[in-house]
């Protein structure tokens, strides 16, 4: 009797595995689907401040570093498969936009 309830969990057990690996995959092909996009949408944006003179040299930077730092992000995603670390990259890309917003405040006259 006890062994083929052992059995049983057992069985339960791969069930869920197989469950949570299959969102984490589901997971991973969304997080780099919205990847593409994000790097899509900052090259627009760098595309139209340089070119078309909107938004000032402030704009222009904070374009350039949100694509690096995208590129980046996706240069990894090639290296390590589907696996994004997105936590991780939303939390260099918040560090990035406070840096830029201390570098703005620290310097008034640089914006005018």
């Amino acid at each position: 009797g006890a062994a083929s309830s052992g059995g049983g969990a057992g069985t339960g057990v791969k069930e869920r595995r197989k469950r949570q690996k299959r969102r984490k995959r589901e997971a991973a092909k969304e997080a780099l689907g919205e990847q593409r996009e994000a790097l899509e949408a900052a090259e627009l944006r760098a595309l139209r401040t340089s070119h078309e003179g909107e938004g000032d040299e402030i704009d222009q930077e904070f374009n350039r570093r949100v694509l690096e730092h995208l590129r980046t992000r996706a240069e990894e995603a090639k290296k390590n498969g589907p696996h994004s670390q997105t936590d991780r990259g939303n939390a260099i890309l918040k560090t990035l936009c406070q840096k830029l917003k201390a570098q703005l405040e620290e310097e008034p006259d640089a914006a005018a």
